[in-house]
């Protein structure tokens, strides 16, 4: 998969899929989960998912966030480190690169 040289809308499809796929499943999970604690513990426990249901969320995204975010990080950071590298020899030209 190059994001450079590949068709745009089927890199866009591919990733929309699988998004959809992840929240779709996350979903299905989440519906299951609370009817088995119902089923099990009773008005209680499903009072109790619904409390922390929104808890578990937030708590699932800011380990996302910070997920994806670094992931970036580490990438653009590995760019910087191999364009200092190639920019290092005085017969190469920075720019070029």
């Amino acid at each position: 998969m190059d994001l450079l040289k590949d068709d745009l809308g089927k890199l866009y499809r591919k990733f929309l899929i699988a998004s959809f796929g992840s929240a779709l499943i996350a979903s299905i999970y989440g519906l299951v989960d609370m009817i088995v604690v119902g089923q099990y513990h009773g008005p209680d426990g499903s009072a109790a998912m619904s409390v922390i249901a929104p808890v578990w969320n937030i708590i699932y995204s800011f380990g996302l966030l910070t997920g994806i975010g670094g992931s970036v990080l580490y990438g653009v950071s590995r760019v910087r480190e191999a364009k200092k590298r190639i920019c290092i020899s005085p017969r190469r030209s920075c720019s070029a690169r």
